[in-house]
């Protein structure tokens, strides 16, 4: 209540003393400032990240290299995927993870992809979600989400994967088929 009647009092002092279209003019000119900055902020972040990337490397048991980039191009082979989402999926699964999982069933898994039952005899028995990484999860159904709706031809790449989706989708619902297709590129 302080606060609204602070800010009545600097509305009221504004609109009588100063010239209100040009103190208006004036803050939507700072704002487009702090804008800028914060674009140029946002992109020397993301340079820094890609920069970091590159030198990104780890030892493998077996000799030899594997780097982020070779994985992050292994990823963005899948149809879902664009190079931001599959920089965030390297940082969080890191480059071992072939070693650490051992297993695609483990790998799903440990993101909270596995198929779960939650109705019996008709009814709903739980909602609760199933245990995961929670930052690779939602960057995965979020990118099958968009990976389903988008309207692909028969020479598309990825139109197996959305054409299964789809006739999934038909048989239970949207968000069956999301973990479904989200799952399934996990595995690979």
């Amino acid at each position: 209540i302080k606060d609204v009647a602070r800010l009545k009092e600097i509305h009221d002092a504004l609109f009588y003393v100063a010239d209100l279209e040009q103190t208006f003019l004036n803050l939507l000119a700072q704002q487009l400032r702090l804008l800028e900055i914060y674009d140029q902020e946002i992109e020397l972040i993301e340079q820094e990240v890609i920069s970091a990337t590159e030198a990104y490397t780890i030892e493998l048991p077996g000799g030899g290299q594997r780097t982020a980039q070779e994985m992050i191009d292994l990823i963005c082979t899948a149809p879902v995927f664009s190079e931001e989402s599959a920089r965030m999926l390297v940082a969080e699964a890191g480059l071992n993870f072939p070693e650490i999982y051992g297993s695609p069933d483990a790998f799903t898994r440990n993101f909270g992809l596995t198929p779960g039952n939650s109705k019996s005899a008709g009814k709903v028995v739980g909602n609760d979600l199933l245990q995961g990484n929670r930052y690779f999860k939602p960057v995965i159904v979020q990118a099958a989400t968009a990976f389903l709706r988008r309207q692909l031809e028969p020479h598309d790449n990825g139109w197996f994967l959305w054409l299964w989706g789809r006739r999934y989708q038909q048989q239970t619902d949207a968000q069956h088929a999301r973990i479904a297709v989200a799952r399934k590129i996990t595995r690979s």
